[in-house]
């Protein structure tokens, strides 16, 4: 009988410039990422993710950053929401905000330059099970001033049979 092992692929940092969105008080001015591809040549079957945010070295405020993500269908011709697959500012409306999938919410308090560690998150429950064959995050927050700093990375896994 076959057995089953985890493989996990190296870390990687998504393209993401989370520093550049203000923080919007309607959490509808945000930022995406670039999208990755996860069917050209490594098709997981999940992501790991995680990450760092900064607050604003003088005007944190209590507030949340929020974590979405997006995902196409049709190797990358069409994202979900209003979603390019690059790393841009991002403005949706409630309605297209309510067609990304929430990965996680952060909340923050009013402590300048506070650092929030998050995840890690498995971003296959996301999508019910399933990695879309381009994925991507966008990402608001409202917790005072622009962000001072921002890292995340991922990490594909696969199931080798031996």
């Amino acid at each position: 009988m076959a057995t089953m092992t985890t493989n996990y692929g190296s870390k990687v940092t998504l393209t993401w410039g989370m520093t550049t969105p203000s923080s919007d008080t309607t959490l509808l001015i945000g930022r995406e990422s670039t999208a990755v591809d996860n069917q050209a040549v490594n098709k997981y079957l999940d992501i790991i993710i995680g990450g760092k945010f900064t607050l604003h070295a003088t005007t944190a405020a209590i507030g949340v950053i929020e974590v979405w993500a997006y995902g196409s269908w049709d190797e990358g011709t069409t994202f979900t929401s209003d979603v390019t697959g690059t790393d841009a500012n991002l403005t949706l409306i409630a309605e297209t905000k309510a067609l990304l999938r929430l990965v996680t919410v952060i909340p923050t308090a009013a402590v300048n330059s506070n650092v929030h560690d998050w995840g890690p998150i498995a971003l296959a429950q996301v999508w019910g099970g399933v990695i879309p064959d381009q994925w991507g995050l966008w990402g608001v927050h409202d917790s005072g001033g622009a962000l001072a700093g921002s890292v995340t990375e991922w990490q594909g896994i696969k199931f080798d049979s031996a």
